[in-house]
């Protein structure tokens, strides 16, 4: 039985009548309007951050045509054509990446390629200079878009395509085999980046940033890397397949055997290394041994998620003594006693110590904190992380005193998935002299902390991001952290029951609206509502 007022043919659907506007450097009619959503269940609450400084009339103006990028096309396409010509190369980056920001889901594959040719529709815009960024983000970036950036050759400097996992290994080599002159190459996250891409990597011989983390590169095609590109100072390998204890002595065998045949070389492989990632790979520590006593100038070590145990096979890490940052998170420490090495101490800036576990069974414990909260502080670490040390806490004082001793000194401080951390390890935040935390950023997430804590987080009073989630902090408490604390930006608020689910990402605009009805009842004795948080002097921002 067919519907009243419907037709039994199923001709094509009437037109709607509306202006044809030509797509943002698109041929496809629909590439530019369809934004992709992207739901997640986390519970961030942000606001622009306190201006320090009146932006310049270019930052603002690059600003204000990324936000209204679609409404200025579709008032004059042709304008906004010609004028992306005149950009300055100077400032190509700065605007394609405050377009990046702001307008990800309509960036097209035509307006990106548009970017390399005057014989696309808007001419030579951004794919021009030497520094390009693509990303999976962009839904608009494909193989085609990939195919113009090769065109550039060795015109490109810097080149970032990370996350584009289904574009293959061939268009990975065709875009970097003729930029010899590449300086900095990101490939983090395009999965299908492998052997051949490896092989036109090998050919940049100027290249000082490589970063591989998560692709498909085998551990083999990294020596002709090592043996060409003399002048590497950031090596990434998270999660290189097979990177393992055999396979590192055999690439290592393969490359000083190769630096042997070239005898009058000034610089030997692996030299000029400063920042080493090996994070998800199946180093220990002999063979981390084997690597690194290559890199005499490493200050960047990344061994996370590996069976480094401690680094037990070297007797001292004292041959290494610029190192600034050291992240060993999940890994089955054994020993801490590298902390106590006085010039390790003395220049870490980085310090991650997360998860720390041997056999399911965590290993740093109060007693181990103790102790090295009585180490010489280290006067120049700015992050800090002890996440998901789950047996930390069980006695007050050795937590208290770690974060009244080194952690309120730091920039960064990452607590979060410590079940017994409570409100009274951190009275450690507060000092006696009443000096102010360094801390702008604290991870608390997973915790036993709830509203008493707020007196001791408000005196981090130049805290810029708060991490709360699945914690037992209320409104009560996060508006009394936001009265404190005025430079905070960014607030997680995921799965805090005591806080409606509505409030959870706009709760910076619901603690305005709080304060505008408190004033309102001010401003009228009659009204006595009575008023909900407590009541704390509102720093203007």
């Amino acid at each position: 039985m067919k519907r009243a007022g419907t037709s039994s043919s199923r001709g094509p659907p009437a037109r709607k009548r509306q202006r044809q506007i030509p797509e943002i450097g698109a041929p496809s009619e629909y590439d530019l309007l369809t934004p992709q959503s992207n739901p997640s269940s986390s519970a961030w609450s942000s606001r622009p951050a306190t201006l320090r400084a009146v932006p310049s009339l270019v930052t603002l103006s690059i600003n204000a045509f990324a936000a209204n990028l679609v409404t200025l096309h579709q008032k004059d396409p042709e304008s906004i054509r010609y004028l992306l010509k005149l950009v300055p190369e100077t400032l190509l980056m700065r605007l394609w990446s405050a377009l990046r920001r702001e307008q990800p889901t309509v960036l097209s594959h035509g307006f990106i390629v548009a970017m390399a040719s005057l014989s696309h529709i808007m001419g030579q815009n951004f794919i021009r200079g030497g520094e390009i960024v693509l990303t999976g983000e962009l839904p608009g970036v494909d193989t085609h878009t990939l195919r113009a950036v090769s065109e550039l050759g060795q015109g490109l400097l810097k080149l970032e395509l990370s996350g584009l996992a289904k574009v293959s290994d061939n268009v990975f080599a065709l875009v970097i085999k003729d930029a010899v002159n590449l300086g900095s190459l990101v490939l983090r996250g395009s999965t299908k980046a492998g052997v051949k891409t490896a092989a036109a990597i090998s050919k940049c011989k100027t290249l000082k940033t490589l970063n591989l983390n998560y692709t498909s590169v085998p551990s083999t095609s990294l020596v002709p890397i090592f043996l060409e590109c003399l002048n590497l100072e950031v090596v990434k390998l998270a999660a290189i397949p097979k990177l393992n204890p055999h396979s590192i002595a055999s690439i290592m065998q393969d490359v000083l055997e190769g630096a042997k045949r070239r005898p009058t070389a000034t610089v030997q492989p692996l030299q000029n290394v400063k920042s080493l990632k090996l994070r998800l790979t199946g180093v220990n520590d002999a063979s981390l041994l084997t690597l690194i006593s290559h890199t005499p100038n490493l200050t960047t070590l990344d061994v996370s998620f590996t069976a480094v145990h401690g680094f037990a096979s070297l007797n001292s890490l004292a041959d290494w003594p610029h190192l600034q940052k050291i992240s060993v998170t999940a890994c089955p420490l054994r020993s801490f006693m590298w902390l106590t090495e006085p010039t390790i101490i003395s220049n870490l800036r980085t310090l991650n110590l997360g998860a720390i576990a041997e056999n399911g069974s965590v290993t740093l414990t109060d007693d181990l904190l103790e102790h090295i909260s009585a180490l010489p502080s280290p006067a120049s670490l700015e992050n800090l992380s002890l996440v998901g040390n789950s047996k930390l806490g069980a006695r007050e004082a050795p937590l208290h005193d770690f974060i009244s001793k080194i952690g309120r000194t730091c920039k960064r401080l990452n607590l979060g998935g410590i079940p017994n951390l409570s409100t009274r390890h951190l009275h450690g935040l507060v000092s006696e002299d009443g000096s102010v935390p360094n801390i702008i950023a604290l991870n608390l997430s997973n915790t036993s902390i709830d509203d008493d804590a707020a007196d001791f987080i408000s005196a981090c009073r130049h805290l810029e991001t708060l991490e709360l989630a699945n914690t037992k902090i209320t409104r009560d408490g996060a508006f009394a952290i936001l009265n404190a604390c005025p430079e905070l930006v960014n607030l997680d608020l995921t799965s805090c029951r005591g806080i409606r689910v509505t409030d959870r990402r706009r709760f910076f605009e619901v603690w305005e609206e709080e304060f505008q009805r408190v004033d309102q009842q001010e401003e009228d004795p009659e009204d006595d509502k009575p008023s909900t948080g407590r009541r704390r002097m509102r720093f203007d921002r």
